[in-house]
């Protein structure tokens, strides 16, 4: 059904929303789906990333919780701690972190950052599109890291939830 990620030719990919009432996300390069981020819950907060290979459960830990775990088949394998400013950290239990952070206020773009790896996706919010939500732009010497796919739908997701707190708070 989705293309697996290790067969990715293009280092830009956009992030499509697919539905108008209960939305749900696609994340394409124009010719192949790489899989699809929805949303559950009542006030749709846990979100389930499906990809080729494996399928992934967010979700905060509690409702005024700033942790999300990760879990894939009901085993945690990781976990985000939001920070201020709409940054944030990732931990995984097989020891890879990334920090997630905000660029610069007039731009609005987010980079996964590694230690070891250095910039590893870069996720730039388009505002004034309905279908469009997001570009992201993969580093092309890091396309075979692992986790490289599942960092696509973090940043994302960590986006939408962010811009649905601004609309909430209006």
């Amino acid at each position: 059904m989705y293309t697996a990620f290790n067969l990715l030719k293009a280092t830009e990919l956009t992030l499509k929303r697919r539905s108008f009432f209960f939305p749900w996300y696609e994340l394409t390069d124009g010719h192949a789906s790489y899989g699809k981020l929805s949303y559950q819950g009542f006030f749709r907060r846990t979100g389930l990333i499906e990809m080729a290979n494996a399928s992934y459960l967010v979700e905060f830990e509690g409702f005024f919780s700033r942790t999300l775990r990760i879990s894939t088949n009901g085993q945690l394998i990781g976990k985000i701690r939001l920070g201020l400013f709409s940054n944030a950290a990732l931990m995984m239990h097989d020891g890879f972190e990334a920090e997630f952070k905000y660029d610069s206020v007039w731009n609005r773009t987010w980079t996964w950052h590694t230690s070891r790896f250095g910039e590893i996706v870069t996720v730039k919010e388009i505002i004034f599109s309905y279908s469009r939500t997001a570009t992201i732009t993969v580093d092309p010497n890091s396309v075979s890291i692992d986790m490289v796919p599942l960092l696509c739908f973090l940043g994302s997701h960590l986006i939408i939830l962010r811009r649905r707190r601004k609309r909430a708070a209006r």
